[in-house]
């Protein structure tokens, strides 16, 4: 397979867009959208500003952003497209679990607080080149980081569709993020990703 040089996004024209829409479905909080990917020319490292990581380099399109800065694990991000399907990569490089042993590449997407049982629908599309391994987490976003739901997924090379219904129910107002892990050394592709309140 011929390797194409990343195509990498900016912020401002990031094609990960959080949206509201009053569709009779639901409303969508966060999809993957390369439909501007011809227009995009500049590049820069893009992780949380309010907490840098240096071990991340590359790409990550808004609104996900890196959240590995509290461990030693090295992340490269970009936004690639091969044989007409574009992509956001991500690529565990390099991970030190004797400094850490729950060391793992994570990338999340912040999602409105929530109160009492909430239902969501998740799209995605994903492949892994070498049989990495994702986990697909809704949790709480600060302590004691309460999991109301996550899926191990081992991705074929080839890209593979799945859709799941997703239910969280927290005692009291909550912030939620959806979390994708990355906690081996390997790569994950994801060419759409959506997430639908019901």
């Amino acid at each position: 397979m011929q390797i194409h040089a990343p195509l990498l996004i900016s912020a401002v024209a990031a094609a990960l867009v959080v949206r509201a829409v009053s569709a009779g479905a639901g409303e969508v909080l966060a999809e993957l959208n390369f439909a501007d990917m011809a227009s995009i020319t500049a590049a820069k490292v893009t992780t949380d500003p309010a907490k840098p990581n240096e071990r991340a380099s590359g790409v990550i399109l808004r609104p996900l952003y890196d959240n590995s800065n509290w461990c030693a694990v090295w992340t490269e991000y970009s936004v690639e497209s091969r044989e007409g399907i574009s992509f956001q990569r991500i690529k565990v490089v390099r991970i030190d679990s004797e400094a850490n042993a729950s060391a793992t590449g994570q990338a999340v997407c912040y999602l409105p607080d929530i109160e009492g049982a909430t239902r969501y629908e998740l799209t995605l599309k994903v492949r892994s080149p070498d049989a990495a391994e994702l986990r697909v987490d809704l949790r709480q976003r600060g302590k004691p980081y309460t999991y109301f739901w996550s899926r191990r997924l081992t991705p074929a090379k080839e890209w593979q569709e799945f859709t799941f219904e997703v239910t969280a129910e927290p005692t009291e107002r909550t912030a939620v993020g959806l979390y994708l892990r990355v906690p081996k050394v390997g790569t994950i592709d994801i060419a759409a990703l959506k997430l639908e309140k019901k």
